[in-house]
Protein backbone atom coordinates (compact mmCIF):
# COMPACT_ATOMS: atom_id res chain seq x y z
CA UNK A 1 0.00 0.00 0.00
CA UNK A 2 3.22 2.65 0.67
CA UNK A 3 3.74 2.20 -3.04
CA UNK A 4 0.15 2.65 -4.28
CA UNK A 5 -0.10 6.27 -1.79
CA UNK A 6 3.94 6.91 -2.59
CA UNK A 7 2.73 7.15 -6.70
CA UNK A 8 -0.66 9.08 -5.95
CA UNK A 9 1.25 11.97 -3.85
CA UNK A 10 3.91 11.96 -7.02
CA UNK A 11 0.84 12.04 -9.41
CA UNK A 12 -0.55 14.90 -7.48
CA UNK A 13 2.73 16.50 -7.13
CA UNK A 14 3.06 16.14 -11.45
CA UNK A 15 0.00 17.67 -11.68
CA UNK A 16 1.08 21.14 -11.28
CA UNK A 17 3.81 20.74 -14.04
CA UNK A 18 1.64 20.53 -16.77
CA UNK A 19 0.08 23.80 -18.03
CA UNK A 20 -3.54 24.26 -18.32
CA UNK A 21 -5.02 25.48 -21.55
CA UNK A 22 -8.27 26.98 -21.58
CA UNK A 23 -10.78 26.80 -24.71
CA UNK A 24 -9.53 29.79 -26.70
CA UNK A 25 -5.67 28.52 -25.97
CA UNK A 26 -6.14 25.17 -27.72
CA UNK A 27 -8.87 26.94 -30.49
CA UNK A 28 -6.11 29.42 -30.76
CA UNK A 29 -3.50 26.14 -31.34
CA UNK A 30 -6.19 23.79 -33.99
CA UNK A 31 -6.66 27.21 -35.57
CA UNK A 32 -2.57 27.70 -36.51
CA UNK A 33 -2.63 23.57 -37.39
CA UNK A 34 -5.72 23.84 -39.80
CA UNK A 35 -4.19 26.94 -41.42
CA UNK A 36 -0.55 25.10 -41.53
CA UNK A 37 -2.52 21.89 -43.38
CA UNK A 38 -4.19 23.99 -45.94
CA UNK A 39 -0.87 26.05 -46.68
CA UNK A 40 0.91 22.32 -47.37
CA UNK A 41 -2.22 21.48 -49.98
CA UNK A 42 -1.63 24.58 -51.52
CA UNK A 43 2.07 24.40 -51.62
CA UNK A 44 1.76 20.46 -52.69
CA UNK A 45 -1.04 21.52 -55.26
CA UNK A 46 1.94 24.22 -56.73
CA UNK A 47 4.45 21.94 -57.17
CA UNK A 48 2.55 19.38 -58.72
CA UNK A 49 1.02 21.97 -61.28
CA UNK A 50 4.99 22.50 -61.81
CA UNK A 51 5.56 18.96 -62.33
CA UNK A 52 2.87 18.19 -64.74
CA UNK A 53 3.68 21.54 -66.69
CA UNK A 54 7.43 20.39 -66.90
CA UNK A 55 6.64 17.19 -67.59
CA UNK A 56 3.80 18.71 -70.51
CA UNK A 57 6.60 20.84 -71.88
CA UNK A 58 9.45 18.12 -72.07
CA UNK A 59 7.19 15.45 -73.88
CA UNK A 60 6.25 15.38 -77.36
CA UNK A 61 4.00 13.60 -79.39
CA UNK A 62 5.72 12.15 -82.26
CA UNK A 63 3.71 11.06 -85.56
CA UNK A 64 0.39 12.13 -84.50
CA UNK A 65 -1.88 12.77 -87.00
CA UNK A 66 -3.10 17.22 -87.15
CA UNK A 67 -6.27 15.79 -85.43
CA UNK A 68 -4.74 13.81 -82.63
CA UNK A 69 -2.45 16.64 -81.74
CA UNK A 70 -5.00 19.20 -81.47
CA UNK A 71 -7.21 16.84 -79.16
CA UNK A 72 -4.14 16.33 -76.71
CA UNK A 73 -4.04 20.54 -76.88
CA UNK A 74 -7.21 21.30 -75.94
CA UNK A 75 -7.67 18.43 -73.32
CA UNK A 76 -4.44 19.70 -71.99
CA UNK A 77 -5.18 23.43 -71.91
CA UNK A 78 -8.39 22.52 -70.26
CA UNK A 79 -6.52 20.33 -67.99
CA UNK A 80 -4.23 23.03 -66.95
CA UNK A 81 -7.41 25.48 -66.31
CA UNK A 82 -8.89 23.24 -63.95
CA UNK A 83 -5.63 22.76 -62.02
CA UNK A 84 -5.64 26.54 -61.88
CA UNK A 85 -8.90 26.91 -60.69
CA UNK A 86 -8.42 24.05 -57.95
CA UNK A 87 -5.41 25.84 -56.73
CA UNK A 88 -7.00 29.26 -56.72
CA UNK A 89 -9.41 27.85 -54.78
CA UNK A 90 -6.91 25.93 -52.41
CA UNK A 91 -5.09 29.53 -52.06
CA UNK A 92 -8.72 31.31 -50.95
CA UNK A 93 -9.45 28.75 -48.53
CA UNK A 94 -6.26 29.03 -47.08
CA UNK A 95 -6.61 32.80 -46.76
CA UNK A 96 -9.83 32.13 -45.02
CA UNK A 97 -8.55 29.63 -42.44
CA UNK A 98 -5.54 31.85 -41.79
CA UNK A 99 -7.61 34.71 -40.69
CA UNK A 100 -9.30 34.80 -37.20
CA UNK A 101 -13.20 33.52 -37.45
CA UNK A 102 -15.01 31.83 -34.81
CA UNK A 103 -15.32 28.27 -34.45
CA UNK A 104 -18.29 27.28 -36.58
CA UNK A 105 -16.79 29.78 -39.63
CA UNK A 106 -13.59 27.35 -38.87
CA UNK A 107 -15.43 24.44 -38.92
CA UNK A 108 -17.81 25.15 -42.14
CA UNK A 109 -14.20 25.85 -43.85
CA UNK A 110 -12.49 22.84 -42.83
CA UNK A 111 -15.29 20.70 -44.16
CA UNK A 112 -15.03 22.83 -47.86
CA UNK A 113 -11.49 22.25 -47.93
CA UNK A 114 -12.15 18.61 -47.52
CA UNK A 115 -14.69 18.55 -50.09
CA UNK A 116 -12.56 20.62 -52.63
CA UNK A 117 -9.26 18.50 -52.27
CA UNK A 118 -11.50 14.83 -52.36
CA UNK A 119 -12.51 16.59 -55.66
CA UNK A 120 -9.28 17.45 -56.78
CA UNK A 121 -8.03 13.89 -55.64
CA UNK A 122 -10.74 12.16 -57.90
CA UNK A 123 -10.06 14.56 -60.73
CA UNK A 124 -6.40 13.89 -61.13
CA UNK A 125 -6.94 10.02 -61.08
CA UNK A 126 -9.73 10.61 -63.87
CA UNK A 127 -7.23 12.67 -65.62
CA UNK A 128 -4.39 10.43 -65.51
CA UNK A 129 -6.54 7.64 -66.44
CA UNK A 130 -8.02 9.26 -69.70
CA UNK A 131 -4.25 10.20 -70.65
CA UNK A 132 -3.23 6.62 -70.13
CA UNK A 133 -5.93 5.04 -72.23
CA UNK A 134 -5.22 8.24 -75.11
CA UNK A 135 -1.83 6.92 -74.82
CA UNK A 136 -2.65 3.29 -75.61
CA UNK A 137 -5.24 4.66 -78.22
CA UNK A 138 -3.29 7.07 -80.32
CA UNK A 139 -0.12 4.11 -79.84
CA UNK A 140 -2.43 1.91 -81.84
CA UNK A 141 -3.58 4.20 -84.32
CA UNK A 142 -0.10 5.49 -85.27
CA UNK A 143 1.06 1.84 -85.77
CA UNK A 144 -1.46 -0.19 -87.70
CA UNK A 145 0.82 -2.15 -89.51
CA UNK A 146 1.83 -3.97 -86.40
CA UNK A 147 -0.62 -6.36 -84.12
CA UNK A 148 -1.23 -4.24 -81.10
CA UNK A 149 -3.08 -6.87 -79.46
CA UNK A 150 -0.07 -7.08 -76.90
CA UNK A 151 -0.46 -3.09 -76.24
CA UNK A 152 -3.85 -3.81 -75.64
CA UNK A 153 -3.48 -6.66 -72.86
CA UNK A 154 -0.28 -4.95 -70.70
CA UNK A 155 -2.41 -1.61 -71.02
CA UNK A 156 -5.24 -3.96 -69.72
CA UNK A 157 -3.27 -4.85 -66.39
CA UNK A 158 -1.02 -2.09 -66.18
CA UNK A 159 -3.39 0.73 -66.68
CA UNK A 160 -5.21 -0.34 -63.48
CA UNK A 161 -1.74 -1.32 -61.46
CA UNK A 162 -0.68 2.03 -62.02
CA UNK A 163 -3.70 3.87 -61.59
CA UNK A 164 -4.21 1.78 -57.86
CA UNK A 165 -0.61 3.12 -57.23
CA UNK A 166 -1.37 6.64 -58.23
CA UNK A 167 -4.78 6.58 -56.15
CA UNK A 168 -2.73 5.07 -53.03
CA UNK A 169 -0.16 8.25 -53.63
CA UNK A 170 -2.72 10.72 -53.94
CA UNK A 171 -4.42 9.34 -50.79
CA UNK A 172 -1.29 8.90 -48.78
CA UNK A 173 -0.06 12.00 -49.78
CA UNK A 174 -3.61 14.50 -49.55
CA UNK A 175 -5.35 11.70 -47.11
CA UNK A 176 -2.34 12.21 -44.22
CA UNK A 177 -3.56 16.00 -44.49
CA UNK A 178 -7.43 15.45 -44.97
CA UNK A 179 -6.89 13.53 -41.48
CA UNK A 180 -5.19 15.99 -39.79
CA UNK A 181 -7.93 18.44 -40.58
CA UNK A 182 -10.17 16.12 -39.89
CA UNK A 183 -9.25 15.57 -36.14
CA UNK A 184 -8.69 19.29 -35.68
CA UNK A 185 -12.27 19.44 -36.58
CA UNK A 186 -13.25 16.83 -34.15
CA UNK A 187 -11.81 18.92 -31.53
CA UNK A 188 -13.70 22.48 -32.76
CA UNK A 189 -16.38 20.18 -32.55
CA UNK A 190 -15.87 19.16 -29.00
CA UNK A 191 -15.10 23.01 -27.92
CA UNK A 192 -17.91 23.95 -29.62
CA UNK A 193 -20.43 22.04 -28.30
CA UNK A 194 -19.43 22.59 -24.43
Amino acid sequence: MDELDKLKNSWKKEENVYPKFSELDIYAMLHKKSSSEVKWILIISLIEFALWGSFSLLTTLSGADYSQALFLDVIDYLHYVVLVVFIVAFYFNFRKISSQQPVKKLMQNIIRVRRIVKAYVFYMIGMITFGLICGVIMYDDNNPQESNTPVYIVAFVFIPLLVLLIAVVYNSLYGRLLKKLNSNYIELKKIKDQ
